[in-house]
């Protein structure tokens, strides 16, 4: 049976149709939209007026196609960078997945989501010791498309009524006050990190422009990837799905679906297989 790909527009109006009772019969109740609440084995403060935040509380984690993918591929004692870690939906789960001997570096370049992160990595004193969040806004080695954006990023998808949301994934920008900026492999050079063995990395577009700074990352960590695939972001950020294909390509790297079925190697058959004005997530590995 084929997999009906939803794009992230219709994902949003499926949980904005959700949330709306669900929150005024807190309303009704008393209560507002922030709440803590165990989800997953995990504890979490979260506010439902926000998509993925809304999805945890409301589903009990957030992309568990992704979950169950990397929990397959991670292992004990593992070194995982989370890049793009938001309030943690995947730090939490991938620091339970690589036990105490392991590691998950989270970065996070929005001011806001970097707080709501570090309050749910401190909540559960069971895997806190094993991650550490980082503030930081990945940048390339000379690349010119890695500017500061003026108005911030996008990392809030609001489920209430807002305005200045990006006309198709309906997102909206957040400051990055605070944030360093830095590329990857200063970062692993700074934190004195041996070993990378896997990276999750979910960065709405900027994947070309950030990887121009991972060189030592790919050439000599060679850590597998779990990756968003996303087109129309990557040409907003003057990339191409090509050209992202063609970095992992020219590093000696493979693409397979989450469940490790082999994806086609030419990009255009690739394309097809993501929604227009969506999505994919894909795994990558180094041969």
């Amino acid at each position: 049976m084929t997999r009906v790909r939803m794009n992230t527009k219709t994902k949003l109006a499926i949980a904005r149709s959700a949330y709306v009772p669900i929150s005024f019969a807190r309303r009704v109740a008393g209560f507002g939209d922030v709440v803590r609440v165990r989800r997953n084995g995990f504890t979490w403060e979260l506010d439902l007026g926000e998509g993925i935040e809304f999805t945890i509380y409301l589903l009990g984690a957030f992309e568990r196609e992704t979950m169950r993918a990397y929990t397959r591929v991670l292992r004990p004692g593992d070194v995982v960078l989370d890049i793009g870690a938001h309030v943690g939906a995947h730090t939490l789960p991938m620091a339970r997945c690589v036990g105490a001997e392991g590691r998950v570096i989270a970065i996070e370049p929005t001011t806001s989501a970097f707080r709501k992160l570090t309050k749910n990595v401190a909540a559960n004193p069971s895997i806190c010791d094993r991650v550490q969040a980082v503030q930081a806004y990945l940048i390339g080695s000379g690349d010119k498309r890695s500017a500061t954006p003026s108005g911030g990023l996008f990392s809030s998808w609001p489920l209430r009524r807002a305005e200045d949301l990006h006309p198709i994934h309906r997102g909206q920008r957040a400051s990055i006050e605070g944030a360093e900026r830095v590329t990857i492999d200063a970062l692993l050079e700074r934190l004195a990190i041996p070993k990378v063995h896997f990276v999750k990395m979910d960065i709405d577009g900027v994947e070309c422009a950030v990887l121009s700074g991972a060189k030592h990352l790919l050439e000599q960590h060679r850590p597998r990837f779990i990756m968003e695939l996303l087109p129309y972001g990557l040409e907003e950020h003057g990339a191409s799905l090509s050209e992202l294909v063609g970095i992992f390509h020219a590093h000696g790297y493979t693409f397979t679906d989450l469940h490790g079925v082999p994806l086609p190697r030419n990009v255009a058959d690739l394309a097809a297989t993501i929604p227009v004005g969506g999505s994919r997530n894909v795994l990558a590995f180094p041969q």
